[in-house]
């Protein structure tokens, strides 16, 4: 339950919102969603989670085997897939009803908080379940406002608030701001080229 009333106050806090957006900030969902977070917030969960479990001295096995339980359902409620829980959905969180929570939607952003439990959100009237999904746009999806989508912009931005594209008439700006787009771009031609150089040796050896 502690978690349920964390994730809700991360809502309602502007600090912990800030620490806790970039979580909310894809505009495509799937099993990878529940990794990307910000940093700070991922040392408050893993403290949170663990603590109380070193504090009252449990076997050591009991930290791993929580990590992987806690890795394995993190994919299963981001994943885009379609997952009918029936009436155990009142009790066990799925994609259906945490796919919500990661909607773009007014309506939604004071609900589902549950994480492995839905049954909380029942208890405290924050369940939303209108029996359809969300959408398949991306504007059905992430935040309402414009989030970087740099790893390390994102960090910058939860203390400041900033423009990108307003940024990007700074050719120092532009430099970083398009330096891994262009890595990337380079590798794949790259790639390209060895795989067309290989596709050519393989042509001639027939």
């Amino acid at each position: 339950m502690y978690t349920f009333t964390f994730h809700r106050f991360q809502h309602s806090n502007k600090f912990f919102w800030r620490t806790h957006e970039a979580h909310h900030s894809g505009k495509e969902v799937d099993f990878l969603a529940g990794s990307r977070s910000h940093v700070v917030e991922i040392i408050i969960n893993q403290t949170i989670e663990f603590a109380p479990i070193i504090l009252l001295g449990a076997d050591p096995a009991v930290m791993p085997i929580k990590a992987l339980l806690d890795a394995m359902f993190g994919m299963f409620i981001h994943a885009n897939i379609n997952v009918k829980m029936g009436k155990l959905k009142y009790i066990f969180n799925s994609p259906e009803l945490h796919l919500w929570h990661h909607a773009n939607y007014l309506e939604v952003f004071h609900a589902n908080f549950a994480t492995k439990f839905s049954v909380w959100d029942y208890l405290f009237g924050t369940a939303y379940f209108p029996e359809h999904k969300p959408g398949n746009e991306r504007e059905n999806w992430g935040l309402y406002y414009d989030y970087p989508n740099d790893y390390f912009l994102q960090h910058a931005f939860s203390i400041k608030r900033f423009d990108e594209k307003k940024l990007l008439k700074y050719p120092w700006f532009r430099k970083y701001y398009y330096l891994r787009p262009n890595i990337l771009k380079f590798f794949g031609k790259l790639f390209s080229r060895k795989k067309i150089g290989k596709a050519e040796v393989e042509k001639e050896l027939v």
